[in-house]
């Protein structure tokens, strides 16, 4: 007999419950590879799951790109730069846009299309995110909940 009067149950429930990721690919990782790291059967995902900002990256006439990240502005050449920039947005939680210099202009007079964007982006790295969890999760027995 157990708390309460109740019978105790042959098996029991261990939850690992996270939130506020914010967009954040590294953490959302995280969150999926706890279940095995902490041997529970469930792990919730409780809410602030998307990202807060948009960062456009504008390729330039000449080839090159450049982005404004958290103040600064940065300027890439290569696609290994590119890359490495995506990455870095990527674990900052912020979601990017390639465009060129015509639709950048275009989205800064049009709020409308820029939140169409964002929510476009999030949706797609939510989506991403399940595809994960499914692969990471499949056979282990863990479930998981996300509130977002």
């Amino acid at each position: 007999m157990s708390f309460l009067g109740k019978k105790k149950s042959k098996k029991t429930t261990r939850l690992f419950f996270a939130t506020d990721i914010h967009g954040s690919e590294r953490t959302y990782r995280k969150f999926i590879n706890a279940g095995k790291f902490y041997d529970v059967n469930l792990i919730v995902m409780g809410g602030d799951i998307s990202g807060k900002l948009l960062i456009p990256i504008i390729k330039e006439k000449n080839g090159n790109y450049r982005a404004t990240v958290q103040g600064t502005v940065q300027k890439f050449s290569t696609e290994a730069e590119l890359q490495q920039l995506k990455d870095k947005l990527g674990l900052l939680g912020f979601y990017n846009q390639i465009m060129d210099e015509d639709q950048y202009k275009g989205f800064a007079n049009d709020p409308a299309s820029v939140d169409i964007l964002f929510h476009k982006l999030a949706r797609e790295r939510l989506a991403s995110w399940i595809d994960l969890a499914e692969t990471r999760l499949k056979g282990t027995g863990i479930k998981c909940l996300v509130t977002v």
